[in-house]
C-alpha cells in the first residue's frame, strides 16, 4: 500500500473474515486508531515493524475481540452456508485489482466463483459482470470505461447481500 492511501476494511469485516496480508495489519491498525477505535491490541498491532509481523495474525484477533468484534466463527448464523467459504475468494479478487489482477482478470475470477455457488449469483452481481466481460472482449477501444464500471461493481460486492440460511 502506497503512503497516504486507506484500507477499505473496517473491524466488522475482518472479524467476519476478510482477508487482510499481515505485512498490511500495522498501517490498518493505525488507520483504524485514527478513525477513533482504541485498545492495547490495537495499539500493539499498528506499532509492530515489518520484523515483527509473525506476531500480527494473533493481535488482529485480539485488537478485534477488545473492540468488541468476535471472531466470524462465533457469531455467524450463516457459517455452514455452502457459499461462507467463497466469500474470502472473492474479496481477495477484489483488493487484488491492479496489484496482481487486472480489472478483467478479478472479474472472471468472480463470475468463476459465484457461477459454482448458485447462493451467490445474484449478490455477486454474476450476470452484470458476464455482460461487462463480454463487453470487454467485443469493444476493445472501450476498455478503460469497462474497468472503471468492473472496478465499481466488485467494489460493491458485500457479504451482507447474501442471506443467511434459516
Amino acid at each position: 500500500m502506497a503512503h497516504g492511501e486507506r484500507f477499505d476494511v473496517t473491524p466488522a469485516q475482518a472479524a467476519a473474515g476478510r482477508p487482510v496480508a499481515d505485512r498490511d495489519l500495522p498501517m490498518l491498525a493505525a488507520q483504524w486508531l485514527a478513525e477513533g477505535w482504541d485498545g492495547p491490541a490495537l495499539r500493539d498491532l499498528a506499532g509492530l515493524t515489518h520484523y515483527q509481523l509473525n506476531d500480527a495474525g494473533g493481535l488482529l484477533g485480539r485488537a478485534l475481540v477488545e473492540l468488541g468484534f468476535p471472531q466470524a466463527e462465533s457469531d455467524f448464523p450463516w457459517d455452514d452456508a455452502p457459499w461462507r467459504g467463497y466469500w474470502g475468494t472473492i474479496w481477495w479478487s477484489v483488493n487484488q485489482i491492479d496489484k496482481k489482477l487486472s480489472p478483467y482478470a478479478a472479474a472472471q475470477q468472480v463470475v468463476e466463483i459465484v457461477g459454482d455457488v448458485p447462493d451467490l449469483w445474484e449478490p455477486g452481481h454474476g450476470e452484470v459482470l458476464v455482460r461487462l466481460l463480454e463487453q470487454w472482449r467485443d469493444h476493445p477501444d472501450d476498455r478503460v470505461e469497462l474497468a472503471d464500471r468492473i472496478r465499481g461493481v466488485l467494489g460493491s460486492l458485500s457479504e451482507d447481500d447474501v442471506p443467511p440460511l434459516i
